[in-house]
């Protein structure tokens, strides 16, 4: 829904784990916590508002999104592996 933004926080006793945080909306934020058990769909960590935007910190994908990958490959160059979980 909107741009994602790596982050890191540096707090005592963090773990040092990366972070997306993004713009989402309340149905994104529900479809995410109800997918929380699929291994193949980001975690959420929380979701909190700023100002009148809601925001969601959620598990960085460092190879970028499956829609990214999906737009930057001709539909027959995609292997059926990356498809199918």
């Amino acid at each position: 829904r909107g741009p994602v933004i790596s982050i890191q926080k540096k707090s005592p006793g963090f773990d040092g784990q990366i972070y997306a945080l993004k713009r989402s909306s309340w149905e994104e934020v529900a479809a995410l916590k109800s997918l929380a058990g699929c291994r193949n769909v980001v975690a959420l960590h929380e979701h909190f508002m700023h100002g009148s935007a809601v925001c969601a910190r959620l598990e960085c994908m460092e190879g970028g999104s499956f829609r990214s990958y999906l737009r930057a490959k001709s539909p027959s160059s995609v292997p059926e592996d990356a498809v199918r979980h």
